[in-house]
């Protein structure tokens, strides 16, 4: 059942994000080595890997997140194309604010989604 909890996520991901941003892989520790995103020395994570961090265990929710935001990016791409976070994400010019800014219309689709 949807609740306004998992509208709280969001936030989540926004924080995480802040605390540290990666490029290139899900989740990077203190010293910029390569870590799972849900690992405890996990500091620095991507969209994906941030996604994937607040909602650990519920991953029917994490990919409702993950159709939300590729619903945002999709009219950026001229394809369909499943990998289409890590693109964005890892884009070589990309910004943190630039990741920031999808957060709040995935949030309204992903509240939508789960409302039908």
């Amino acid at each position: 059942m949807f609740t306004e909890r998992h509208l709280e996520k969001f936030a989540e991901i926004k924080l995480l994000l802040e605390s540290g941003w990666a490029q290139k892989c899900f989740a990077r520790d203190s010293f910029g080595m390569e870590c799972n995103a849900l690992s405890e020395s996990a500091s620095a994570w991507c969209l994906a890997g941030a996604i994937k961090r607040a909602f650990k265990h519920n991953s029917g929710l994490e990919n409702i997140v993950y159709v939300a935001v590729s619903l945002v990016l999709q009219p950026k791409w001229d394809e369909e194309d499943d990998k289409i976070l890590e693109r964005f994400n890892d884009a070589p010019k990309r910004t943190l604010q630039e990741v920031l800014d999808l957060l709040g219309p995935a949030k309204t689709i992903f509240r939508g989604l789960l409302s039908t």
